[in-house]
């Protein structure tokens, strides 16, 4: 009797009769489903945050810098004027507020030109989280902007046979 020897099936062939089905879909992705994986391992913010197209990462930074400047911005107003020592003796609420705003940007940027100064003890609290919040702040979005343009890209654009890599 003759030994019968078998291929195993790998899923990477176009054959009709392959019941696993393909292991890379015909877009290039991975038709791999992982089942009974916690949604932490699923879901990591590190690799979406180095997928996402370029307009979006940036529009994200700026956002999410324009969030944090204005919840900031919103406590030094809730502290109240007497909190930040102006150059100026107006203090009227709308000028007060954009006087905030920019206050808070120079802590989170840790520029602080030094027209705007905090006097009480919770806005030196506040200034001195905000500005190293800052600090981790532009250093991690300077890690991913290393990340996402060191990572391998690929160019191929079609191919009649796959190439795994």
């Amino acid at each position: 009797m003759a030994k019968q020897t078998s291929t195993p099936n790998t899923g990477l062939d176009n054959s009709t009769g392959n019941t696993a089905g393909r292991i890379i879909s015909r877009n290039g992705q991975p038709n791999v489903k992982r089942m009974g994986a916690p949604f932490g391992e699923r879901f990591v913010i590190y690799h979406w945050l180095l997928n996402l197209k370029r307009s979006q990462f940036i529009g994200l930074v700026f956002l999410s810098y324009f969030i944090v400047n204005l919840f900031f911005a919103l406590i030094y107003f809730a502290l109240g004027p007497e909190s930040l020592n102006f150059a100026t003796a107006e203090v009227c609420p709308l000028s007060f507020f954009y006087n905030c705003i920019f206050f808070s940007a120079q802590t989170l940027t840790t520029v602080g030109y030094g027209h705007i100064s905090p006097v009480s003890l919770a806005a030196n609290a506040v200034a001195a989280l905000e500005s190293l919040l800052g600090l981790m702040m532009f250093a991690l979005i300077t890690g991913l902007i290393y990340g996402r343009f060191s990572q391998p890209k690929s160019y191929i654009k079609t191919s009649d046979v796959a190439l795994i890599g």
